[in-house]
């Protein structure tokens, strides 16, 4: 029941964008047409909505096809035309990546590695299974060209779903290029087949794809080329990645994406040439969309470049025709065409801001405009930039859940310097295939460009409020948007001669409407017990309070950047008044050390330690990363230690367990017990407790009081077999459910048989976040709580 809740909650995106759509044309159309013509055109679009629905169900179908067979983590020959090939991506940093397009699976026992193959092939298992990302740790030879017919023999792994709130879903992403897998080509190479080139043109593109991106490498300092290769080629494999933090922190990120302007640039500039040297209409139009093509198919065809390849050839054959073109109808053209090819490309934020932006200028923009009349120059850009920044904001939030306040004056500059910076590494690679001097002199604008937009985003990063972070708002909170911005823009109209005022106004209105504090209006306590592989990590929301408990994992590297700060930040939580480390072991700090060292926006308060853990180098590095986080503010540190209480919001933390004279033999028995209360509702943190703890908590009145009353567990060691013992079970007699976090296929065996087995005869509903994603807890004083389960599928 839930897995279609959040269904429907996912496709809401693609419902909403329907419903606007056909809404928004529909008006067009009734305005624009004779009452004659009126039934015919919604006639059309009732077919539209009709003919986009079985689309989506129809690809549906086809990943669920793809999806049942069972091939996840199963060795298979593969077979498909080499796409995109990227060097330096392997496992190990060296090997390369292969797109392979059309793939079709041929499944073989283990270690028969493809000998049957034909049989196979002739008892027709070969499996239709789309695109696949291929990894290879060494560079195979000959090295494939795109074109190619590639044969590959390795192991299938399923694309995984995002299992936190906040966090990136790559299996989503990846089926909006209709793909369901990646694989590991065996022994870091695979058996390794290439098959006749089919494609002569690729093969060009690609040569001249890879001299280019060496050009750029040669010729310009590492962090500009990469900016560069990532403009120009589409190519953003060697992009810095603090380079590529400060644009998307600051809200210009969109110039690495492949765009109108290149596409505008290239196709445009061609039809002009010319036009201008005589050819007729046709002729050059032709000669304009035949090199469009060729650049997207080099550079690859994201939706933004696709979208803008489409809107350009419908402009070239509107010239040719004689029409007038109309953006927004091109635009829509453009989103038909594909979401027909490609339907789950409508959730990608990419797509999505793409034709955000597109139609905020041609309507949004042109609405403004004619209502303002601002005069032609800055005011105007500043205008169309406005509309951009109010159509595309409920988007930017949803994805990425923070907003660069001053990232609306930033594109005022950054924009009209793009078109200096693309010509500048356009006729860099040209001339520098010539004489690398003549290449260095031409690449010589775009590289003071560049340090122009560093300087510019540095500057604002140190702007008060520069990044305002409000997480990702509600269906509700959109819909109230959407109202807010018709109330306003009606009036705007009325508003007479303070219309600029009046628009300064309805952006500050719908901003505010995105604040987190309209979503924890109701008070409620949310327990969020995290999956992050082998390891622990606890978040705990009342009203404006944030509380994390622990946040490490041995096998999931990029903790802090993957999981803890996208699920704080879309939560809307910029600062965290209290994290508690139970102890110091890397499976329980490796994320929260990464907030105390990087600069990404969330501020720890109060930091709280245990105090058997007192003088260990863990505890000391952790104290002195959370002095210099605070800086001034010198936030708290202390060590607690039983009967000490921390009280926030109505929250209550006791900790029964370890005392002052407490000795621990490693440190798992260093690990705080802590049980957090909310009028009759109380939920038991046990960190790595080990059997030898629990039974010196059940002796001692005071903890053993406090376990009688706790309603929900977080199991002990992952599950271990050394805690959770049969006393401690008794003692916490009230138990209703435990969540047991651990990582899928852990070497240690988490959890126990034995602990779920003892869990099970005191009939305690058990939750393991391996399973199921992040456990949810949502809870009142009265008592009463719910589980909601995070890890869902959308079929």
């Amino acid at each position: 029941m839930l897995g279609e809740v959040l269904a429907l909650h996912k496709a809401a995106w693609a419902v909403a964008a329907l419903f606007l759509g056909a809404a928004a044309a529909g008006k067009e159309l009734y305005r624009k047409t004779e009452r004659k013509s009126r039934a015919v055109w919604t006639a059309v679009l009732l077919f539209s909505v009709i003919f986009g629905y079985g689309r989506m169900e129809i690809e549906k179908q086809w990943i669920r096809d793809c999806l049942e067979p069972g091939l996840d983590g199963r060795s298979v020959w593969i077979e498909g035309a080499a796409g995109a090939v990227t060097e330096g991506t392997g496992l190990s940093g060296e090997g390369i990546r292969i797109t392979l397009e059309g793939c079709r699976a041929v499944c073989t026992e283990e270690g028969e590695k493809g000998e049957n193959r034909e049989k196979e092939r002739k008892q027709q298992k070969e499996r239709d299974i789309g695109r696949v990302e291929v990894f290879l740790d060494n560079r195979p030879e000959p090295a494939p060209w795109p074109g190619d017919r590639l044969e590959i023999y390795g192991e299938l792994e399923a694309c995984e779903g995002a299992s936190n709130p906040g966090e990136f879903d790559f299996r989503m992403y990846y089926f909006g290029f209709r793909s369901c897998y990646r694989m590991y080509a065996e022994g870091g190479t695979g058996t390794y087949r290439q098959g006749i080139q089919n494609s002569p043109v690729r093969r060009v593109l690609f040569r001249i794809r890879n001299h280019g991106s060496q050009i750029l490498d040669s010729l310009l300092p590492k962090e500009d080329a990469g900016v560069m290769k990532a403009m120009i080629l589409g190519d953003k494999a060697g992009m810095d990645e603090e380079i590529k933090d400060l644009y998307q922190d600051n809200g210009i990120a969109h110039i690495l994406a492949i765009s109108g302007l290149h596409i505008s640039l290239i196709g445009a500039g061609f039809y002009r040439l010319l036009r201008k040297m005589g050819a007729g209409f046709g002729p050059a139009a032709s000669v304009g969309a035949a090199m469009l093509f060729l650049y997207g198919t080099m550079v690859g065809f994201s939706a933004s470049s696709l979208r803008a390849v489409i809107m350009m050839t419908t402009f070239f054959l509107a010239e040719y025709l004689g029409r007038t073109y109309d953006m927004t109808s091109a635009a829509g053209l453009a989103g038909i065409l594909i979401m027909i090819g490609r339907p789950f490309q409508i959730f990608h934020s990419g797509f999505q801001l793409s034709f955000g932006a597109v139609l905020s200028i041609s309507l949004l923009g042109k609405y403004l405009e004619e209502t303002i009349k601002p005069p032609k120059g800055i005011l105007q850009q500043m205008t169309t930039g406005a509309a951009v920044q109010i159509g595309t904001c409920p988007i930017v939030l949803y994805h990425f859940y923070q907003y660069p306040i001053y990232g609306f004056f930033l594109n005022l500059a950054v924009i009209p310097l793009m078109t200096y910076a693309v010509i500048s590494g356009i006729l860099g690679i040209f001339l520098g295939s010539i004489s690398f001097e003549l290449g260095r002199a031409a690449l010589g604008t775009c590289h003071y460009v560049l340090a122009l937009y560093s300087f510019l985003c540095d500057l604002s990063a140190k702007l008060p409020m520069s990044n305002l972070i409000l997480g990702r708002p509600s269906l509700w909170q959109i819909a109230l948007y959407a109202a807010i911005l018709r109330a306003g823009l009606y009036g705007i109209t009325k508003a007479g001669r303070r219309k600029g005022a009046g628009l300064a106004v309805l952006c500050l209105i719908l901003l505010a409407v995105s604040h987190p504090g309209l979503r924890r209006l109701d008070g409620g306590l949310t327990v969020t017990f995290l999956d992050v592989g082998q390891g622990d990590g606890i978040l705990v929301e009342k009203g404006e309070t944030a509380i994390l408990i622990d946040g490490g994992s041995t096998d999931e590297k990029k903790l802090g950047e993957q999981v803890l700060e996208p699920c704080l930040k879309s939560k809307g939580i910029s600062e965290i008044d209290y994290a508690i480390v139970s102890h110091g072991d890397e499976d329980h700090i490796s994320g929260l050390r990464y907030l105390l060292e990087e600069d990404c926006g969330i501020q720890v308060k109060n930091l709280a330690l245990s105090v058997s853990g007192r003088g260990t180098d863990t505890q000391n590095e952790l104290k002195s990363l959370m002095e210099k986080h605070s800086g001034k503010d010198k936030g708290n540190i202390w060590e607690m230690k039983a009967k000490d209480r921390i009280r926030a919001s109505g929250l209550v933390f006791t900790c029964l367990y370890p005392e002052q004279t407490d000795q621990a033999g490693d440190t798992n028995q260093q690990s705080l017990v802590l049980l957090m209360s909310l009028g009759s509702l109380d939920v038991l943190f046990t960190g790595d407790t080990e059997e030898i703890c629990e039974d010196q908590m059940t002796k001692r009145p005071f903890a053993r009081e406090l376990l009688k009353k706790a309603d929900v567990l977080k199991t002990a060691h992952h599950g271990s077999d050394s805690s959770t013992g049969e006393a401690f079970l008794g003692a916490a007699e009230n138990l209703k459910c435990a969540v047991i976090s651990c990582g899928k296929n852990n070497r240690y065996g988490h959890p126990s048989k034995e602990v779920v087995r003892r869990l099970e005869e005191k009939e305690i509903d058990i939750f393991i976040t391996y399973q199921e994603g992040a456990v949810i807890l949502k809870g009142d004083e009265k008592g009463k709580f719910v589980i909601i389960l995070s890890n869902y599928y959308i079929f």
